[in-house]
């Protein structure tokens, strides 16, 4: 079965068995129950759920302009990919891969395999799932807000 138009071809889109888009590639984003192309005159925009002319997700470096209807604008805070306009605070949950919104700021997560940790750098709040040069994967554990390290065996 042949996925419907915006899933499948190979940039993070999938399909169920019936062709029907279960995620949209990028670019792409779920409008009026089926994938459609982002409305961005400059390929800024990697997705648009809900509405083609509004970002909801922007390329590595940029952010999602909250004040002006959702268009990708470079933020200027460190580490930060979602922003309001260029100059405002990091939003949250918008810091790069392995940093967290601690005190406005994107700040370096300190625990090893922590790829979020919002609020405090040292308590991670999500754990990286692949594995890493190691062979580690890390499992999130609740209590002591770190990721545990587990080697993996492949056969």
């Amino acid at each position: 079965m042949q996925c419907a138009a915006g899933c499948g071809y190979g940039t993070g889109g999938t399909c169920n068995v019936r062709g029907q888009c279960t995620k949209c590639d990028a670019y792409f984003g779920f409008v009026g129950g089926g994938c459609k192309a982002c409305d961005d005159p400059n390929d800024m925009c990697s997705a648009c759920d809900g509405n083609t002319k509004r970002c909801t997700r922007c390329v590595p470096g940029m952010g999602v302009a909250l004040s002006d209807g959702g268009s990708c604008v470079a933020c200027l805070a460190p580490n930060c990919l979602a922003c309001a306009t260029p100059v405002s605070p990091c939003s949250k949950g918008g810091c790069a891969v392995g940093f967290g919104l601690v005190g406005g700021r994107c700040t370096k997560c300190t625990s090893k395999g922590c790829v979020r940790c919002d609020g405090n750098a040292s308590q991670c709040t999500a754990c990286q799932v692949e594995l890493d040069d190691s062979l580690n994967y890390y499992v999130f554990d609740p209590a002591t807000k770190t990721c545990a390290a587990f080697r993996a065996h492949l056969s």
